[in-house]
Formats: C-alpha cells, sequence, structure tokens
C-alpha cells in the first residue's frame, strides 16, 4: 500500500489543533532527509499514530525513526505484539542490560568443583606387564 503527502496532512489536521499543524509537519519532514531513511511517508503516519495528539511524542518518535525505522513501523502497526518494546521501557532497562557470560556464570557454578586439586593424582605402579605379539602364528 502506498501512502502519500496528503494522507500525512490529513492525519495531523485530525489529530493536532490548528495551532500546532505547522510545527508537526516541520517535525515530521525531518524524517526521510538521509538516503537510509525509508518508507518517509509511511514512518510519517506511523509516528502520527503513536503520538496520539502529542507533539513532543512526535519529537521523540522522529528521533527514534531516524535511528532506526523499523521501531516506529513495528511499534505502529504490531501494537499487540510491541506492548513490551516501547522508548520509555527501553529507558527505564537501560544500564540494566547482562552480558550473556553473567547470566551463565551463576547457573554453571553446580559444575564446577569448590576446591580445585592442586596436585595431580598419583600414577599407580605397574604390576603387570602384558605383551602382545602381532603377524602370522
Amino acid at each position: 500500500m502506498t501512502h502519500s503527502g496528503d494522507q500525512v496532512v490529513a492525519s495531523v489536521e485530525a489529530t493536532f489543533p490548528k495551532s500546532g499543524w505547522a510545527r508537526v509537519l516541520d517535525l515530521l519532514e525531518s524524517y526521510g532527509v538521509e538516503s537510509y531513511e525509508r518508507e518517509r511517508k509511511r514512518v510519517q503516519l506511523a509516528i502520527l499514530k503513536l503520538s496520539a495528539g502529542s507533539e513532543e511524542k512526535v519529537r521523540e518518535y522522529v528521533a527514534v525513526a531516524k535511528r532506526d525505522y523499523r521501531d516506529v513501523l513495528f511499534w505502529a502497526e504490531y501494537p499487540e505484539e510491541s506492548r513490551l518494546d516501547t522508548p520509555e521501557k527501553r529507558e527505564t532497562l537501560a544500564g540494566r542490560v547482562k552480558s550473556h557470560a553473567q547470566m551463565i556464570r551463576s547457573t554453571t557454578l553446580h559444575f564446577m568443583p569448590l576446591k580445585r586439586f592442586t596436585a595431580p593424582t598419583p600414577m599407580m605402579e605397574v604390576e603387570i606387564t602384558c605383551v602382545v605379539e602381532r603377524g602370522m602364528p
């Protein structure tokens, strides 16, 4: 489905007060300037849907889209699946990231001996030596 600039303008006019239309459209136009910022109109419509009439939210979601536009599309187009993944939750979880090594350390502790051996186990003396001859009898 292709999206148009008319749809973006209509969505802004339906969602925001007339006094904020120009500011919101300026914020939205800042997305899609760089070559890696793809699907401009689709992302702008997703931002408008997520912002729910808040200019501040438009600003936040434009910043997210500039980092990775797929996040904004995911949140807007798949709201049920994306309930757990929002910018607010990302901010609250920032700094609480554990590496895989940290998570695995506590679970593998019971596999490791509590006391390390200081010397290897001594070899037993050889009592019998067997000689096996090979070849034709």
